[in-house]
C-alpha cells in the first residue's frame, strides 16, 4: 500500500483559490499538503479519504524536474484534489529567477493550477546574497508567473519572510510560510498558506 504523506508535510491555507489578494476575502482555513519526489508513490485516494482538500506538489528544484510531479499533479487530479505547484530555486540572479519560472510554467502547462505557482526560497546561494537581492529575485520569478497567467506566491520559512526578505516589496504577492503547527504564523502583510 503505498504511504500518506508524514504529518510533517501538511500544510493550511485560508485563501480563495482564485483571489490573488488577502483583502476583502473571508477567510476559511482549509487542509493541504506539500509533496515531492521525497514522499515516494502517494495513495492519491487515501490522501483525499484522509480529508486533504489541496496539494501543493513540487514541481522541480532550480532546473531540474522533480521525478514524481508528472505522477502526483495526476493522482491528485484524478482524485479531483485541486493542485497548486512549486519550485525549490537555486537562483542567484534575477535572470536565472525568471528562467526558473519559465521552467516551472512549462511543467505546469499540461494542469490546471488553481492554487499558486510558487517560488521555494531557501537554497544556501541565496542565503550569501543581500535582503535587496533575493527580494528581487522574488519578484522577478513572481512577475513572470503572473505573465504567464498563473497565480504567483513565495514560499519559506518565517525566519527567511522575517529577515531575509522586504516584505513591503512583496506584498502584491502571496505568501507560503514553512510552519507545521495548526496555528496560522503570524507575519506582516499576512500569510495565505503555512
Amino acid at each position: 500500500r503505498e504511504p500518506l504523506p508524514p504529518p510533517e508535510h501538511r500544510i493550511s491555507g485560508e485563501v480563495s483559490p482564485s483571489e490573488s489578494t488577502r483583502e476583502g476575502l473571508q477567510m476559511t482555513a482549509i487542509n493541504g499538503i506539500d509533496v515531492s519526489v521525497w514522499q515516494g508513490a502517494i495513495d492519491w485516494a487515501r490522501v483525499k479519504a484522509g480529508g486533504v482538500n489541496f496539494a501543493m506538489v513540487r514541481a522541480g528544484y532550480g532546473l531540474a524536474a522533480d521525478p514524481n510531479f508528472k505522477r502526483n499533479m495526476e493522482g491528485a487530479a484524478a482524485q479531483g484534489i485541486p493542485v497548486g505547484a512549486y519550485l525549490y530555486s537555486r537562483a542567484v540572479t534575477t535572470g536565472e529567477a525568471e528562467e526558473e519560472a519559465a521552467f516551472l510554467l512549462e511543467l505546469a502547462k499540461p494542469y490546471q493550477l488553481v492554487y499558486p505557482a510558487s517560488l521555494d526560497m531557501e537554497s544556501p546561494g541565496q542565503h550569501a546574497l543581500t535582503t535587496d537581492q533575493r527580494t528581487e529575485l522574488a519578484l522577478a520569478f513572481c512577475g513572470r508567473v503572473e505573465q504567464g497567467g498563473l497565480i504567483p506566491a513565495v514560499y519559506s520559512s518565517l525566519y527567511w519572510f522575517e529577515t531575509m526578505l522586504d516584505l513591503r516589496e512583496l506584498k502584491p504577492y502571496q505568501r507560503w510560510v514553512a510552519d507545521w503547527s495548526s496555528q496560522k504564523p503570524s507575519l506582516e502583510g499576512g500569510v495565505d498558506l503555512w
